[in-house]
């Protein structure tokens, strides 16, 4: 398998954490499939396709805005790596530099919240003895 299998995978696997859906899903037929599905949602309607267990911090208004630019910044990932065509895939680098990124962004929004353990998923609580 080539780097490019690895990238449209990961992918695949992205756009299955973003929608709950698996490739396999009876939703996708008629040529729609997963893939797809996210890039005609992307970016205005990402939460049409987005798994409602991601928005429930959305619906009571905690950090909607750092979420939904979140899942849409993760969903152009996905979308990116899984193209048809391997050269049009994305690289790997670039994959880890737009998370990266990403995840900065989502938690420097976050820190301007009241601080709540279940807002915090990228930090690591420790207890001290």
């Amino acid at each position: 398998m080539s780097t490019f299998g690895d990238v449209f995978s990961y992918g695949i696997l992205l756009l299955e954490l973003i929608t709950g859906k698996r490739p396999t899903d009876s939703k996708f037929k008629d040529g729609i499939e997963l893939h797809n599905y996210v890039k005609m949602a992307l970016p205005d309607r990402v939460v049409d396709v987005a798994d409602p267990k991601l928005l429930i911090e959305v619906d009571q208004g905690r950090g909607a805005h750092q979420i939904l630019e979140c899942l849409v910044s993760i969903s152009k990932v996905g979308v990116f790596c899984s193209e048809k065509f391997p050269r049009e895939r994305m690289d790997i680098s670039n994959v880890v530099a737009v998370l990266n990124r990403t995840k900065a962004n989502f938690l420097e929004g976050m820190d301007s919240y009241p601080p709540r353990r279940s807002s915090l998923p990228y930090r690591v609580q420790t207890t001290s003895r």
